[in-house]
């Protein structure tokens, strides 16, 4: 059921696209914002249990849902069991929740238009320029920070999922896996936004405390620990392996060596970066020449570069789903 759960999800999400403001998505960030302005009373036992119900309660109304179909025993509960698969998948997985902004800054830059695509990549949510650089931002670096955004957004929004999902179908969980990851990921990167004060319309209508910002972090952190190194494996298979393989290793070894706490994210922008052969912004921080990710081994960017990213990432669709399918066949064997 995985593999094909997976496919018809990504199948519908290209006939009838989710974007990142549809009612679902705006949903969810509905519901962080409840939780958050409820539970987080400054204590660390009041952000557990707003991580608790924010992450883990609709996951586990989820997991309730796949069980109680799949005690049906008769093929109506397991055409419904199936649709539930197939309707979580869709809700969390998916190219055209971050695909606009892409194409819209790839759009302005081939028309030479540089002050709209800075204005987009202001609003693109997980590598935010801080003011200062997005005003300073040369071409160069818009593109760097592009390529950066698109290969990390491909992690969240696709190959993440995936990972997560199928671990918890595997461990007889469902779909919630994907439930999880996708809402602990939100909270986190709200947390995040208000920590670095990004505007954001969840942490504008209240502050949230530093505990459950920390909480936010640490628990993301562990949670994308194996799919982080998935999508980057996968980049590295399909592109240049040496090259994302030596990279990846660069930027640990820098990030070992760095007083700030290892995040998973430069590890997966670096393998991108290796596995094209280009040099992207690092996570966080758009125009810095010097970090792992930047290496001078790399070429600078360009705007043929955008296509090869693209081309990166549905290589890895292609290779993700036909191991899932193997798998899914030497299983049924």
């Amino acid at each position: 059921m995985i593999f094909l759960a997976i496919f018809f999800a990504l199948l519908i999400e290209q006939v009838r696209p989710l974007g990142a403001h549809s009612a679902p998505h705006q949903l969810a960030r509905l519901w962080v914002a409840q939780v958050l302005r409820s539970c987080d009373a400054g204590s660390m036992g009041a952000a557990r249990l707003a991580w608790a119900l924010a992450v883990l309660l609709p996951a586990a109304l989820a997991l309730l849902a796949h069980h109680l179909l799949q005690a049906g025993g008769n093929w109506l509960a397991w055409a419904g069991l199936f649709a539930l698969h197939v309707g979580v998948l869709y809700l969390t997985l998916g190219f055209r929740q971050f695909s606009a902004y892409f194409s819209s800054i790839r759009d302005a830059l081939d028309a030479g238009d540089e002050d709209s695509a800075r204005s987009i990549l202001a609003n693109w949510v997980y590598i935010t320029p801080s003011p200062q650089n997005q005003h300073g931002m040369a071409r160069s670096d818009i593109l760097r920070s592009v390529l950066a955004q698109a290969s990390l957004s491909a992690h969240i929004h696709v190959f993440g999922v995936i990972v997560a999902y199928s671990l918890g179908a595997l461990l007889g969980l469902g779909p919630a896996g994907a439930v999880a990851y996708r809402l602990c990921e939100l909270l986190a990167r709200t947390c995040s936004h208000a920590e670095k004060n990004i505007p954001n319309p969840i942490a504008d209508k209240h502050p949230i405390s530093l505990p459950m910002r920390s909480l936010a972090k640490t628990a993301w952190h562990i949670f994308d620990w194996l799919p982080a190194r998935c999508t980057a494996m996968l980049y590295a298979i399909v592109g240049n392996f040496e090259d994302a393989i030596a990279n990846w290793r660069a930027q640990t070894q820098a990030a070992a060596a760095a007083p700030t706490p290892f995040e998973n994210n430069p590890i997966v922008i670096s393998a991108a970066a290796g596995a094209i052969g280009v040099q992207m912004a690092a996570a966080n921080e758009p125009a810095d020449p010097t970090s792992a990710a930047s290496s001078s081994d790399l070429n600078p960017p360009q705007l043929g570069h955008l296509q090869a990213m693209v081309g990166l990432v549905w290589r890895s669709v292609v290779v993700a789903m036909t191991l899932l399918a193997l798998l899914t066949i030497a299983g049924t064997v």
